[in-house]
């Protein structure tokens, strides 16, 4: 992550310029790194801890807005910005996940929609964007339109996506990771002291 931000990239060509460099799997992977270590390693939220986490979320989005970052947007995806940023973010995600602020329901429904469904939407929109701003830039139409649809088709397709395919690969692995840790649990029992299923003992007495 530093040698992407620090080196590979550079403030003083364009984001455009840099693109495939900034989508770089390698570049993001960090990002990703900080969620999944919240959501597995951390100690569950606490109720009552909703004034700490609102405070620190409101001073660290504060801060995200006044920190001092001017010039193309390469200049805060490079460099010392792009850390302090993503430090940044990284306590307005802890905020928000230690936080027991209740939503209303409508709006937490949308935000926990986009939370799920983020993979989906992050793969899939340069695929559903693209096509229609080509054919709304070939006939001369508004590409404002263009993105306004390309975003209502882009929940939707990923919505289908997570829905159809991710949850059900979810349950896939979620099975295989039980069978694996069941298997590893049970030889780490000495042979000696596994208590064996009458299924086996029996599948033991017929073989003889």
């Amino acid at each position: 992550y530093v040698y992407c931000s620090m080196i590979l990239l550079t403030p003083t060509e364009s984001l455009a310029e840099q693109w495939e460099l900034y989508i770089n799997p390698v570049n993001q992977l960090l990002l990703f790194v900080i969620g999944v270590t919240f959501g597995v390693y951390c100690p569950s939220p606490q109720v009552g801890g909703s004034r700490v986490a609102i405070t620190a979320f409101a001073a660290a989005a504060a801060l995200f807005c006044l920190y001092p970052a001017a010039g193309d947007q390469s200049q805060i995806a490079t460099g010392m910005n792009r850390l302090a940023f993503t430090a940044i973010c990284a306590v307005v995600v802890a905020a928000a996940y230690y936080s027991d602020f209740q939503l209303p329901t409508p709006i937490a429904k949308a935000l926990r929609f986009l939370g799920e469904a983020c993979y989906s939407i992050y793969l899939l929109h340069p695929l559903v964007a693209m096509p229609i701003a080509y054919l709304f830039a070939w006939a001369k139409m508004n590409l404002s339109l263009a993105y306004l649809i390309s975003a209502v088709l882009t929940l939707g397709a990923s919505y289908l996506s997570f829905r159809y395919l991710e949850q059900p690969m979810i349950r896939v692995g979620n099975s295989v990771a039980d069978l694996l840790k069941s298997r590893r649990a049970s030889d780490a029992i000495p042979h000696d002291q596994r208590i064996e299923s009458p299924e086996t003992n029996l599948g033991k007495r017929l073989a003889a």
